[in-house]
C-alpha cells in the first residue's frame, strides 16, 4: 500500500526501551542520525486491553526521546506515531517487558 511504501522510503528505524522510570525512544534515519519529526507521540498500554493506555508527547533528549512512566511489571505495548516535515506518516508498534523489582 502507498502509506507503507512512503514510510519505508523515509528509512527511519525505531528502538524502544524502558529503564529508570522512562520509556525511551531512539528514532533514527538511514544514516543513524536522530530524527526530529514535525509531530511525535507515543501511546503506552497493555497489549491485551486499552484500559491503561496513555498517550504522551515525549521530550527530546540528545539520543532521542523519553517520557516518564511508572510501569508495573509485565508486557507493555508502545505505539509510535510520527510525521516527517513533508507530511509522511510513520507508525510502528513495539513491545517492552518490564521485570519485577
Amino acid at each position: 500500500d502507498e502509506r507503507r511504501a512512503a514510510q519505508e522510503t523515509l528509512g527511519w528505524t525505531a528502538d524502544v526501551a524502558y529503564a529508570e522510570g522512562e520509556v525511551r525512544l531512539a528514532l533514527q534515519d538511514a544514516s543513524g542520525s536522530v530524527v526530529r519529526p514535525d509531530h511525535l507521540s507515543m501511546t503506552v498500554g497493555r497489549p491485551t486491553h486499552q484500559r491503561d493506555d496513555r498517550t504522551v508527547l515525549p521530550e527530546a533528549t540528545p539520543s532521542g526521546y523519553a517520557s516518564a512512566f511508572e510501569l508495573e511489571s509485565g508486557l507493555w505495548r508502545v505505539e509510535i506515531s510520527a510525521r516527517s516535515a513533508d507530511g509522511t506518516e510513520f507508525e510502528q508498534n513495539h513491545q517492552v517487558y518490564v521485570s519485577a523489582p
